[in-house]
């Protein structure tokens, strides 16, 4: 018989790994190798187990043999050759500091005391770079705690949208003997006034306002846009009747009743409008009864349920006030 060609033995080596397993090499040839290999798999016919096995022994046996080295420069190269550069740049990263996450997750779990006192004695730019990278909660933690000048110093350098340089992470991965995931230099940065805005959310209300006040006076434009982004308790209002009877269907009415003590009218008609008479005489009796509460305790019940809002506005069950009014309507 005739030498089997490099499109006929490729064809039977297919054929014998099957879909699922010969399926990733098919993902692999381009149109052109798809029809010469098809074209072959049409003509073979019947083929003898004998030459199939000798196909599977030639691909096997161009496989790299021998002894293998394996490090961090080799699987660069490997994944950067088999993957888009998208899905390969974050495991190298995680290669490069494979302790980065769980540091973090270290860090969030420090009381935020400890961690503001070991930070007011950093660089403003260092205390920047690990706020900017814990979670909203935490940080607005570690923000309340600071002096206000230094917090706004903190703030002024994470609401710039910029890249962290190579050495200076390196210093702070050193200062703080934790490894950190270095920021992607490629495509444009993230609008860091969101990320703050998050902060103040879920900040205290005194304490928000006070530093928004500060800082307002110091860049009215860039507070000025932190406060657009933000999402408080009051805004809920600006919602549709939708919107207050969806959260109403998640929210715990020992919650409502804690998070609408003090508030105006306005806001406790937002949700009570939309329960039934009997309802309402049941939770107005439900607010009355609690008696006097801590304000901290209020603005906690607030940011959770603002939470849950924030929640429903992401899964599309709600729309911000903004999207309702800038919605078009046709007749």
């Amino acid at each position: 018989m005739r030498p089997a060609t490099g499109a006929e033995r490729a064809a039977l080596v297919l054929i014998a790994l099957g879909e699922k397993h010969g399926g990733p090499l098919w993902q692999q040839l381009d149109d052109t190798e798809v029809e010469a290999v098809s074209a072959a798999m049409v003509r073979l016919g019947s083929v003898d187990e004998t030459f199939v096995n000798a196909a599977v022994d030639l691909f096997a046996g161009s496989l790299q043999t021998g002894a293998i080295t394996g490090n961090l420069q080799s699987t660069e190269k490997l994944l950067r050759g088999v993957l888009p550069e998208e899905r390969a740049a974050p495991v190298l990263e995680k290669m490069r500091r494979p302790g980065g996450p769980n540091v973090w997750e270290r860090l969030s779990a420090l009381n935020g005391k400890i961690l503001a006192d070991y930070l007011a004695g950093e660089h403003p730019q260092t205390a920047a770079v690990v706020l900017a990278r814990l979670p909203a909660g935490r940080a607005a933690a570690v923000l309340k705690d600071f002096d206000p000048e230094f917090a706004l110093q903190c703030l002024e350098r994470m609401a710039r949208p910029t890249t962290v340089d190579s050495q200076a992470l390196a210093a702070v991965e050193q200062a703080l003997g934790a490894g950190l995931i270095s920021e992607s230099t490629e495509g444009p940065p993230p609008d860091p006034a969101s990320g703050i805005a998050d902060i103040f959310n879920a900040l205290d209300r005194q304490a928000g306002d006070r530093l928004l006040g500060r800082w307002r006076e110091a860049d009215e434009g860039t507070a000025g846009r932190v406060r657009s982004l933000m999402f408080t308790f009051e805004d809920l209002v600006k919602m549709n009747a939708a919107a207050a009877q969806a959260i109403l269907r998640i929210v715990d009415r020992d919650l409502l009743a804690l998070a609408l003590k003090g508030t105006p009218e306005e806001m406790r008609r937002f949700f009570t409008t939309q329960m039934s008479s009997r309802a309402v005489r049941m939770f107005e009796d439900q607010m009355s009864s609690r008696g006097p509460v801590r304000r901290a305790e209020v603005e906690e019940a607030q940011i959770r349920i603002v939470g849950i809002a924030k929640e429903l506005i992401a899964s599309g069950d709600i729309r911000l006030p903004t999207e309702e009014g800038a919605e078009e309507m046709v007749e």
